[in-house]
Parts: C-alpha cells; sequence; structure tokens
C-alpha cells in the first residue's frame, strides 16, 4: 500500500480495494483475462455464435430493419441479443471447475490472483503498522 494510504487509513475492505485499483492491480488483471480470452478457443467459439445470431436477427427483420432510424434498429438488435443466453453461457464456460485453467469462479486464476494480491497488500500495510509503532524501551 502507498505510505500515505496506510499512514492515514486502518485497514478494511473499503481501504483495501481503493488501493488495489489505486495500484493498477484490477486493471493488469482485466488486460489479462481479455488477452488471455481473445487468444483462447472460447472466443473463436462465442465469436462464430454471437455472429450467427446477429445474422439471423438481421435477416428475420430485414424488411423492418432496412427503414428504421438506425439507433432504434441497433436497439432491436440488442434487445433481441439480451434475450439470447450467448452470454450467459459464455460465463457458465469461462467459470467451469472441469476447464484446465477458468478465469472466473470462487476457485478461478481471477480469484486466486486477487487473494494474492490483497495477501501481499496486507503483509505490507502489517509491516509498515510495525515500523510506525512506537518502540518499548527498557529503563
Amino acid at each position: 500500500m502507498s505510505e500515505s494510504t496506510t499512514a492515514m487509513q486502518p485497514l478494511c475492505p473499503d481501504a483495501l480495494a481503493e488501493e488495489f485499483m489505486r495500484q493498477g492491480h484490477f486493471d493488469q488483471l482485466r488486460k489479462q483475462m481479455l488477452h488471455e480470452f481473445l487468444q483462447s478457443e472460447e472466443h473463436a467459439v462465442f465469436r462464430e455464435q454471437l455472429e450467427t445470431r446477429l445474422h439471423e436477427c438481421v435477416t428475420k427483420d430485414v424488411d423492418r430493419l432496412a427503414f428504421r432510424d438506425p439507433r432504434l434498429r441497433q436497439s432491436d438488435v440488442m434487445r433481441a441479443l439480451d434475450k439470447d443466453p450467448i452470454f450467459d453461457q459464455l460465463l457458465s464456460n469461462l467459470s467451469r471447475p472441469g476447464q484446465t485453467a477458468p478465469w472466473l469462479g470462487e476457485h478461478g486464476r481471477l480469484a486466486e490472483q486477487v487473494r494474492e494480491q490483497l495477501t501481499a497488500m496486507i503483509q505490507a500495510h502489517q509491516c509498515s503498522s510495525s515500523s510506525l509503532e512506537p518502540k518499548e524501551t527498557n529503563s
């Protein structure tokens, strides 16, 4: 944790979460997850399914969509996708325990990395707190 944060704030969940983000750990994990997802087989399958569903949605109402305002067209397509379970299926697949190294879920890599970073931050806080406490002298 940064010196100003450890010296001024007690260790609490809100302070830990704020410092976690301030130190860039959240962005680092988000970028790592996205990069790995974009390189994965799950991404290829998801993209193919998404393109198929978009094509079905557009071709089903082609006459209606052709004459609609572009903003309304987009909202129609988004509404159709919201009703489709494709995103829920993707999240389920990414957190499936049988997967070699799932990102999501209680035992996923994301949770593991967050626990590791938080443990290091707590230990750093404890070390800095103990160095700020006055030392007892034997007189």
